[in-house]
């Protein structure tokens, strides 16, 4: 009867100390530079063309282009990975980076 009981304290303490693992969520995020170096009447102006033509204005359309993954919760290697990737910048567009809490 003791080696059951041994048994069952072993497995509950594998289960307890197994879920330690390091884990964060993370998410993109988008850093427009497509309108850096524009005065407010051009922002005005554009605003106003793609809302005629789109229904909205410029950064909604080009967040809307965009599809960025949903935030997640990464572990271990992949989270290593994530965390270690520089952003990556599209000249003159956007630069995108990720942000683990």
């Amino acid at each position: 009867m003791n080696f059951i009981k041994y048994i069952f304290l072993a497995l509950f303490i594998c289960i307890v100390f197994s879920s330690c693992e390091d884990c964060k969520t993370c998410e993109y995020n988008v850093d427009w530079i497509w309108d850096e170096g524009m005065s407010q009447a051009e922002l005005d102006a554009m605003d106003a063309s793609f809302q005629l033509l789109y229904g909205m204005d410029a950064e909604d359309w080009y967040n809307s282009q965009l599809e960025t993954p949903a935030p997640a919760e990464y572990c271990g290697e992949a989270l290593d990975q994530l965390e270690s990737q520089p952003s990556e910048t599209t000249p003159g567009v956007a630069t995108i980076s990720v942000d683990c809490k």
